[in-house]
């Protein structure tokens, strides 16, 4: 094997990679991003003294359809769409 094709074998494999570490990637910040919510929307919950926002109200009536209604990511039990409690 000449070092021009390792060379591009190896460009080959760490842009294979790349393209799996990108998605994987794009996947923990929605993650975070749906937790940065979940908090934001908690922290107005316990500064309101305990009573329901309207986001958390919403969350419960929908509870009763169970989780993935409506084909959404079903990842932990919630919707894509829903920013949880």
């Amino acid at each position: 094997m000449d070092v021009l094709t390792w060379t591009i074998e190896q460009r080959m494999q760490l842009a294979e990679q790349a393209v799996v570490l990108r998605k994987e990637l794009a996947e923990t910040d929605a993650e975070l991003a749906w937790l940065e919510a979940a908090e934001v929307v908690f922290g107005q919950w316990a500064e309101g003294d305990g009573q329901r926002t309207a986001v958390v109200a919403d969350r419960g009536a929908r509870a009763g359809a169970g989780s993935g209604a409506g084909g959404g990511d079903t990842r932990g039990g919630r919707d894509a769409a829903d920013p949880g409690p």
